[in-house]
């Protein structure tokens, strides 16, 4: 019996605070992995990450695989590291590039 799972295989933190998720789209033949693909992205300090995560759960399903198990990892990661601090860091410092752009 084939089962699809979508694993968070590994979360990133750079330097800004923005996380890097990296997702694994396995598929099972009973317990041994058959095929593996990733998927990925990022979250920057301030997002709604609820939000983002249900985008992400739809895009799977677009592609034929169940939703992210254990959103709870995400939910930890971002709590600890997208301080009010580091949301603020984050947002000046776009604002200053958007400027740099102009």
């Amino acid at each position: 019996m084939l089962v699809a799972k979508t694993i968070i295989d590994q979360i990133e933190i750079k330097s800004d605070g923005t996380l890097q998720v990296r997702f694994a789209k396995r598929v099972y033949a009973d317990d041994t992995v058959i095929g593996e693909q990733y998927h990925r992205i990022s979250v920057v300090p301030g997002v709604a990450i609820i939000g983002l995560l249900d985008a992400v759960d739809k895009h799977l399903a677009d592609m034929g695989f169940p939703n992210i198990e254990d959103r709870s990892m995400i939910l930890d990661a971002v709590s600890t590291f997208h301080t009010p601090q580091r949301v603020t860091a984050y947002k000046a410092a776009e604002q200053a590039r958007a400027l740099i752009r102009n």
